[in-house]
């Protein structure tokens, strides 16, 4: 606003003031300022109006893109020159520089991946069947590489992989996960050992190299293979062979085996069991083998042949093992009973405690109807070493839990019979070790 006087020059008189209103000039709005992004593998380039007034008006030529809050640029042609004007409703804007925006970076496409499985000759598989010889492509984890046509070496049998293809800008997404095998196994031949025939069992035949997780079979048909490898179910004198497979793969052929019959044993026939008394001989005899021995050797006059004269002192079961030309042999037994009168106290006078379970124990014999029953060892200090009122305890020959050292021993024993007669023994008993 300013005001406004009249002077009149010839008097130089002045009027009084009028005020003017003098409207402002308006003023036109900033250029647009533009900033662009470079396309990326994910994106197209974009563009934003860095002083973006959301109460103008923006126009772009050529036409076609937008503005939106915060001065993005949307709608434009990847590769086409824009510029761009601003106006306030009053006045525009001179024209932004020229500007555009590039399409989005070629990511090559995701690598399919073909395998075959392993086979009884080769191992398993894998090859790129969209390969791209213009890319490169990496491994996770590392180790194979491409070959002519996208085959794919140096894998690990058994290891799952995935793979992605890069243009040396851009990467593919990660392939499927994909493995292969190694070749399938080829069970080993067979192995056999035979063992020969015994005197009581058949030959044998194992495979050596058994696995149970293998089916075998055999020709001719008929055999068995068992726990361990065991054949079961041959004729003895015919020839077999047989192979192995797992259910994919077969084994050469074994070589040819066969086993013999049972050798067969002889039959030992022996003398009846007897009883006898204290002091008596008694004659044994044996038949059916080549050769016998007897056992145990005590109170025999001899321990090998056919006949032997026997003079126990107590009950005492006499085995004779007999064998045939081939090494065969059979086991027969004869049982000699000692019958002692009752009171007719027995007290063995030697005894050998070496734990051979041969005359390990000194034992009473003939005290069944005695009572009152007290037996005494002592050693050759007289001092007690062993006392038992039950006669069915046998002495082991320890004294305080230790074996006592090779010598004689005196003993005493007495006892009531039913007539209330008092019998005594008394004597020296010989430990011998």
């Amino acid at each position: 606003t300013v005001t406004v006087t009249v002077q009149d020059l010839s008097t130089a008189c002045i009027s009084s003031g009028t005020a003017v209103n003098i409207p402002a000039v308006p003023a036109s709005p900033a250029v647009p300022t533009i900033v662009t992004a470079p396309a990326s593998c994910a994106s197209s380039g974009s563009a934003t109006i860095t002083n973006y007034v959301g109460t103008q008006t923006y126009t772009f030529t050529p036409v076609g893109p937008t503005v939106g809050i915060g001065g993005t640029i949307t709608g434009m042609t990847a590769g086409t020159s824009y510029t761009v004007t601003t106006s306030n409703g009053s006045c525009s804007s001179a024209a932004s520089i020229s500007f555009s925006v590039a399409a989005q970076l070629t990511t090559p496409v995701v690598p399919t991946v073909s395998t075959t499985a392993a086979t009884c000759l080769t191992d398993g598989t894998a090859a790129i069947t969209n390969f791209d010889g213009s890319v490169t492509y990496t491994f996770s984890p590392t180790g194979p590489t491409i070959g002519a046509g996208g085959v794919i070496n140096g894998m690990a049998f058994g290891t799952n992989y995935t793979l992605t293809a890069s243009n040396g800008v851009c990467t593919s997404s990660s392939s499927t996960s994909f493995s292969i095998s190694e070749q399938l196994t080829t069970p080993n031949d067979p192995t056999i050992i035979t063992t020969a025939a015994s005197c009581t069992t058949p030959g044998l035949a194992t495979i050596s190299n058994y696995l149970g997780t293998l089916t075998y079979t055999f020709s001719p048909s008929g055999p068995t293979v068992g726990v361990g490898g065991v054949i079961s179910g041959m004729v003895p004198g015919t020839s077999y062979s047989v192979t192995a497979d797992n259910g994919s793969c077969f084994s050469g052929v074994s070589t040819l085996f066969s086993i013999e019959a049972e050798l067969g044993s002889p039959v030992i026939t022996v003398s009846q069991d007897t009883s006898f008394s204290l002091g008596e001989s008694i004659t044994l005899t044996a038949s059916g083998a080549t050769s016998y021995t007897w056992s145990p050797a005590t109170d025999l006059n001899v321990s090998s042949g056919p006949t032997v004269v026997a003079t126990p002192e107590m009950t005492t079961l006499y085995c004779v093992v007999g064998s045939d030309n081939n090494g065969c042999t059979d086991t027969a037994c004869v049982l000699l009973t000692l019958v002692i009168d009752c009171g007719n106290v027995f007290i063995p006078n030697v005894f050998s405690p070496n734990e051979n379970n041969m005359d390990d124990e000194l034992c009473i014999f003939g005290w069944e109807c005695l009572n009152d029953v007290v037996f005494r060892i002592y050693n050759r200090w007289g001092e007690l070493i062993f006392e038992t009122t039950d006669p069915s305890i046998c002495w082991d020959g320890k004294f305080r839990e230790e074996y006592v050292s090779s010598g004689a021993f005196a003993y005493t024993f007495e006892g009531t019979d039913m007539n209330g007669e008092i019998i005594k023994r008394e004597g020296t008993i010989t430990v011998l070790k």
